[in-house]
């Protein structure tokens, strides 16, 4: 059980922080995209107090515009390294025994073989059924050792953001621009400002 709960903890703190702090940029600099979480926090969220697993399995644009915002902004964009134990190939590639192998996600996230406009922020791509290849988007990993949080950080995700977004109005000033480095996680480089003002 202590094994479990560090595995969670040191896995899915900074990571999951990392989504919602990547999803509030875009939602100020895609306001449409606000509004209509919002909405869904009033009409699908706020229905009972507490929120139920099925009232969260509802909110499918906030789904959809977490798993956008995990295309663009993953905070874990590769595999732990591997050290490959015999020769073999990979599709077209040969990898000789004792190779190290650090396949990156990401380059499957923005290729046009498996999203349109690739380059382009869009939720609604996610909210068409079966027209995404599992396997070319994995943001939690796949197979057998993907990530064991990966429901759990949805759900706090998804929680998160709409308590936040029930209490706070905020903005990013204009003169900030984003730009992604690799150190623990794919992460911005420079903080993110935020302005914080109370809807009360």
């Amino acid at each position: 059980i202590i094994d479990e709960f560090v595995t969670f903890f040191v896995a899915g703190m900074d990571t999951t922080g990392h989504l919602i702090a990547m999803a509030l940029y875009v939602l100020h600099k895609y306001p449409e995209y606000l509004e209509r979480i919002q909405q869904e926090i009033k009409t699908v969220y706020d229905r009972q107090d507490p929120v139920t697993s099925e009232q969260l399995s509802q909110m499918e644009f906030t789904h959809a515009l977490l798993k956008e915002t995990l295309r663009f902004y993953t905070p874990a964009p590769a595999t732990i390294p591997r050290v490959a134990i015999k020769d073999h190939m990979l599709g077209d590639i040969f990898i000789k025994k004792g190779y190290i192998v650090t396949p990156l996600f990401t380059y499957n996230f923005f290729h046009p073989k498996y999203f349109d406009e690739p380059h382009k922020f869009n939720p609604e791509r996610f909210l068409k059924q079966n027209t995404i290849d599992p396997f070319a988007f994995t943001p939690f990993s796949a197979g057998p050792r993907n990530c064991i949080g990966q429901h759990l950080a949805i759900i706090e995700s998804k929680i998160i953001l709409a308590e936040f977004l029930k209490k706070f109005n905020y903005e990013i000033p204009d003169s900030y621009q984003l730009k992604m480095k690799f150190g623990f996680l794919y992460e911005p480089a420079t903080k993110i400002p935020v302005n914080l003002y109370d809807k009360q």
